[in-house]
């Protein structure tokens, strides 16, 4: 049926049907393999391609190629227009996220853009997912794209919900990706400095006690 129907509301339910099935017969996931790939590939209807990104990075997480491709189709989903469509690329790139880190770091720029979304659970859910990238290699970036978002956000719950998550992510496994601890000193002044935020100089107290 995967195969041969050109019924897009009737393969969305196939595919969540098989998706529910999957967990239990591990034989059908590599059955599934090659027709939801050759639906990913060829389908220009975003509910339908959604579903089948979904039910692959679910059913097969370690199918790296599969991985891959979702990572190259769920790029475009961001760059949509339908905000609900965004949101569902940014929660499948957090299904990918767990296991795959190194697909979605390509699109962190991406990602961090969608902070400035009008909606807010796209940002929140664009937030976890910056949180979610965090390495020692690209935290001075990432806490520096957070940083620029406290100071230019105009939603004042948004802009606390950011700073809590810069101390977070810095302190986070008992400041594990911190490399040079001048730099995060630096860091917590600068944030104690930023307008129209209420935890500034509680946190910079909290971070040393």
């Amino acid at each position: 049926m995967l195969t041969n129907s050109s019924n897009n509301w009737m393969l969305i339910k196939v595919i969540k049907l098989f998706g529910a099935l999957m967990p239990e017969e591990p034989r059908l996931c590599k059955k599934l393999v090659d027709p939801l790939t050759n639906i990913i590939h060829s389908t220009n209807a975003m509910s339908l391609l959604y579903e089948s990104i979904n039910t692959l990075i679910t059913g097969v997480p370690d199918h790296i190629p599969s991985i891959q491709l979702a990572a190259q189709k769920l790029n475009i989903m961001l760059d949509d227009s339908d905000q609900n469509l965004k949101y569902l690329g940014l929660l499948a790139l957090g299904q990918i996220l767990k296991h795959h880190p190194k697909y979605v770091s390509p699109l962190k720029e991406k990602i961090i853009k969608c902070l400035d979304d009008k909606d807010e659970s796209i940002r929140r859910r664009a937030l976890d997912l910056v949180v979610g990238m965090v390495s020692r290699k690209n935290l001075p970036d990432i806490v520096k794209k957070l940083v620029e978002h406290v100071d230019l956000s105009e939603n004042l719950a948004f802009k606390e919900e950011l700073l809590l998550k810069i101390i977070d992510i810095c302190s986070q496994a008992n400041y594990q990706y911190i490399t040079n601890f001048e730099w995060y000193i630096t860091v917590l002044v600068e944030l104690t400095k930023l307008e129209n935020t209420s935890h500034g100089r509680a946190l910079l107290t909290k971070c040393w006690t």
